[in-house]
């Protein structure tokens, strides 16, 4: 290193830089007015996690900042600390999810936890002040960071993101976050943070006292710097419930709220909220404080629960095929969205949202394309008034949008997403009309739930460019989408879809193109045996709440009632055809239909949808005139595990026949696609959890008392094996 590097430079790690003044050579415009303004008494530490996308806390950077943190100690002249980082769009995105998977016993992740809560502490009582100017994904142990420093400042930019996910993957901030955020922002106020887990844009968290100021991008330094030359000290804790009383109740409320949310199936709920309360234990001079003890405490017990090892799993799994995702795609400018119904509605929304894709919406009616937009429309609205976007951002996606009743004005375009009803010869025609617009590579995908995309490809002038894309209603809301390449579809084809599916914030599985592709084969068996135990006199009301209070959003009759039973009635035979008896609808489901109760869609269901308390009652009339009589003979076990296991069973034939990819896939569609209790993981981690030998003895037990089809075929055993020891 050259003599003038050595002295533009303090010291340099792995994954840190703390400057005194910077090098002329590559400033940013930043850097450059640093240079300028800074005198040697205030220093800068830049982030830097070297061959990696984003910041992370990981072993090498916990042992970085040590070192870090004893040149600052022992350093008299500094008057002043800036953090940031080098990656744009990232601050710190938070810890390295593997620190906590080498954890094999609980004194590791207690010790880990230690060495976090340690490394901040002695951030914060640094003699000078210390601020994180912080500009993108400010997450998890980099809030913890941010937490330790004398202020925040944030950039406005709309890759800033401030929060405390970590109850997403079943545990609670362990670096001090649980002891910091109550004392600055008051209890009611950390706990919506923590047991959310939700992620603020700067504007929101700066109103909920998270962040101290936020500016442009282009200002943060200067912001930053002129924090520092005020000679900031620590602000006392801003309680705003000042008295014990009050912090009683409302750790009470949360406690309820939150079992009641979870079901009890979420340990980290009141370990999150006992952390937070021990925020407000009487502080002394003890290193450790008493409260910092029980974060570690919990922090560590977490680790090790099955629970957040499972959540664990699947959000590394999710990981794991959002970066399959990403291959080298050609551009994307100009969508076609064909259909402006419900799905096509929300196809165009995220291509336009997440994609940022100028998009056509085609459809027959006119009033059908004013729908669709006014849908997109509500939605930005909505973001806007909550303060997610500003009202020219507002401007600037609906400007994305346009409709047309007619195909000859469009120019080419480098996608068709294909949303018409499920009708073959419709889907055949729709890609025949539209086969002239489609660029060199353009994909043609088709949203089908139940029609295989080989015979939609038939007569097609480009086979190899058309594809199956199954998204899942509500498409802004559900996080899944089935890819189903069909024997002709090319790789690029396939490849681009994923990227596609990517740009619009989907986590995508590669399904087959077989009957049901695999979210709704392995749904149908569930919602079936759920019918079977109404037409035997267990109530609507107690088999969606058996299934709810074990983990599942919703029942089975209520999803009905969200998809439409008619829907449910068009893929029940195709299944039946291909798949065999095990498929035959269960009785009632004819009666129903003749009686009108499609659903929500039409107010008639299983559920009420008129008066007070509309669809949180079931009807019922559903009762007689199926004239069924309540039995109430079956258990909430019993129901539980009928639905369960029959999911496992078809999940267990779909990784036989390849249906899905791998039992990483099986367990993200499951989950993501049906609402399957993530506490578990996915049917397949579940199967782990309890183990080869409860599951046959589930099996055995439920076939002797209620039929063969609960039966663990020989070669269905084999596949249960080799996917538990994997």
């Amino acid at each position: 290193m050259s003599d003038k590097a050595m002295a533009a430079q303090l010291l340099q790690t792995p994954t840190l830089r703390l400057h005194y003044r910077i090098d002329s050579s590559g400033l940013t415009a930043e850097d450059e007015y640093y240079q300028a303004h800074s005198q040697t008494k205030i220093a800068r530490l830049v982030i830097s996690s070297p061959q990696q996308r984003h910041n992370t806390f990981d072993q090498q950077s916990i042992e970085d900042m040590a070192l870090i943190l004893d040149a600052l100690e022992s350093d008299n002249t500094l008057k002043g600390l800036i953090i940031t980082s080098n990656k744009s769009g990232c601050f710190i995105a938070g810890a390295d999810i593997n620190m906590l998977d080498d954890c094999r016993q609980y004194q590791q992740a207690f010790e880990l936890a230690r060495q976090g809560q340690h490394l901040f502490e002695r951030l914060s009582k640094l003699r000078f002040p210390v601020v994180a100017a912080i500009d993108g994904v400010c997450l998890g142990g980099g809030y913890e960071l941010a937490l330790a420093c004398t202020a925040r400042v944030t950039s406005d930019s709309s890759h800033t993101k401030i929060g405390l996910p970590e109850v997403q993957l079943g545990l609670l901030p362990g670096s001090g976050g649980t002891q910091r955020l109550p004392r600055l922002i008051g209890c009611a106020q950390a706990l919506q943070v923590i047991m959310t887990g939700k992620q603020y844009r700067p504007a929101q968290a700066l109103r909920l006292g998270m962040v101290d100021k936020v500016v442009p991008a282009e200002a943060l330094l200067k912001a930053a710097m002129t924090m520092v030359n005020q000679k900031l000290t620590r602000s006392a804790p801003s309680f705003i419930q000042n008295n014990a009383l009050a912090r009683s109740f409302i750790f009470r409320q949360a406690n309820a709220q939150g079992m009641k949310q979870s079901q009890g199936h979420y340990p980290a709920v009141p370990a999150i909220i006992a952390a937070c309360r021990s925020a407000y234990l009487r502080r002394s001079k003890a290193v450790p404080s008493p409260g910092e003890i029980i974060e570690a405490e919990h922090f560590a017990q977490l680790v090790m629960s099955p629970e957040s090892q499972a959540l664990r799993r699947l959000f590394l799994a999710q990981t794991a095929i959002k970066q399959g995702g990403k291959p080298a795609a050609s551009k994307v400018d100009q969508v076609l969205v064909l259909g402006a119904g419900l799905m096509g509605a929300g196809i165009a929304l995220v291509s336009a949202n997440q994609g940022r894709w100028d998009v056509n919406i085609n459809d027959l009616s006119e009033a059908a394309i004013a729908q669709a937009m006014a849908y997109s429309y509500r939605y930005f609205e909505q973001k806007q008034r909550r303060g997610y976007i500003s009202q020219g951002e507002l401007n600037q996606s609906m400007a994305r949008f346009s409709g047309a009743l007619s195909l000859t004005h469009l120019g080419k375009v480098d996608v068709v997403f294909e949303a018409i009803y499920e009708d073959l010869a419709a889907k055949q025609q729709a890609l025949k009309q539209v086969e002239h617009l489609l660029v060199k590579g353009a994909v043609f995908a088709s949203n089908t739930s139940s029609i295989p995309i080989a015979e939609i490809a038939k007569g097609s002038q480009y086979p190899a460019q058309v594809i199956g894309l199954h998204y899942f209603s509500p498409v802004e809301k559900m996080p899944l989408v089935e890819v189903i390449p069909h024997q002709g579809t090319s790789k690029a084809t396939l490849q681009q879809t994923l990227t596609l599916a990517h740009q619009q914030g989907k986590t995508a599985i590669v399904v087959k193109d077989s009957a049901g592709f695999y979210v709704n084969r392995i749904l149908a068996p569930y919602i079936n045996e759920a019918m079977k135990l109404l037409m035997s006199g267990e109530s609507v009301q107690k088999v969606d709440q058996a299934l709810t209070q074990f983990g599942f959003p919703v029942g089975p009759f209520k999803l009905l009632d969200e998809v439409g039973l008619d829907i449910a009635a068009h893929i029940a035979p195709i299944l039946q055809q291909h798949l065999g008896s095990r498929f035959t609808p269960a009785n009632g489901f004819d009666i129903l239909l003749e009686q009108g109760r499609l659903g929500k869609k039409v107010q008639r269901g299983f559920y009420m949808y008129q008066g007070r308390n509309k669809d949180r009652h079931t009807d019922a009339r559903v009762m007689a005139e199926l004239k069924v009589k309540y039995a109430n003979l079956v258990s909430e076990s019993d129901i539980v595990w009928r639905c369960v296991i029959l999911m496992l069973l078809e999940v267990l034939r779909c990784l036989d026949e390849a249906v899905v990819e791998s039992d990483q896939a099986a367990d993200i569609g499951a989950v993501f696609g049906i609402g399957f209790p993530p506490y578990w993981g996915g049917p397949i981690q579940m199967a782990r959890t309890l183990g080869a030998k409860q599951i046959e003895q589930k099996c055995r037990d439920l076939s002797q008392r209620f039929g063969e089809r609960f039966t663990l075929e020989e070669r269905l055993q084999d596949v249960l094996h080799s996917v538990i020891e994997a």
